[in-house]
């Protein structure tokens, strides 16, 4: 579990919006969710020491699927599993579109060769501790985020989600109603003075959804049932 009490992270600190390179991406009808956020998140760490390379979530979401023809929603640990043994190779590399069509195309040994050089860090000898982590509460965000840690979340979709919008870019309370799906997002930073504290979400919606492609989840919905799993990613290998 990843600590909450970490003493080079001031408990005063307010807000941390972590800077991620590239425009909101749309997943359209591709259920890739997972692999857009894993990816945008190896992108925020890779920009820490430019220049930085934008990433092909279809790559990943292509070989991470037990069956390259089946298009469900991955594992967010099968996902961080890939990312660590296979790597995600260059956008520039692996481009199809964003469609059923292009979920299903291959990539080319050039792009398999590409992501060897661009891997998450699993398990590290040298900290002996795996290098994503998941988070025990909302403060444990915090504390992540402040430290320069992006965020992947796991959440239920309910009418709450689909109500947001650029004039309601906060999402509401969970309802007392059964959600219909998952979906996952990064969490790239938080603000105490939004809502009552709440997390900035960038969504894989496009530019167009919520605002601009992003939107807030107070703190207080992020510590509940709607949240099904949140993790840190520390480091990658470029």
């Amino acid at each position: 579990m990843f600590s909450a009490e970490d003493p080079s992270v001031p408990p005063s600190a307010s807000s941390r919006i972590l800077e991620h390179p590239y425009p909101p991406r749309d997943q359209r009808d591709v259920p890739c969710c997972v692999s857009i956020a894993l990816c945008a998140a190896m992108e925020i760490l890779d920009a820490s020491v430019p220049p930085t390379t934008q990433l092909s979530p279809l790559f990943h979401y292509y070989v991470t699927r037990p069956d390259p023809y089946n298009l469900g929603l991955l594992d967010i640990r099968a996902a961080f599993s890939t990312a660590a043994s296979l790597g995600v190779c260059a956008q520039t590399l692996h481009a199809p579109a964003m469609t059923a069509r292009g979920a299903r195309m291959a990539p080319t040994p050039e792009a398999f060769a590409d992501a060897e050089q661009r891997k998450l860090v699993g398990y590290d000898p040298a900290r002996r501790r795996i290098q994503y982590e998941l988070l025990e509460d909302v403060r444990a965000w915090r504390t992540a985020l402040f430290a320069g840690f992006p965020i992947i979340a796991g959440f239920w979709v309910t009418s709450a989600y689909d109500a947001l919008s650029k004039k309601n870019p906060v999402h509401g309370s969970p309802p007392a109603e059964p959600s219909r799906a998952r979906h996952c997002v990064l969490i790239l930073g938080f603000d105490d003075l939004v809502a009552e504290g709440a997390f900035l979400a960038k969504d894989s919606g496009g530019p167009g959804f919520a605002s601009g492609g992003s939107w807030w989840l107070p703190y207080q919905t992020a510590d509940s049932s709607l949240v099904i799993e949140a993790w840190a990613i520390r480091r990658i290998t470029y």
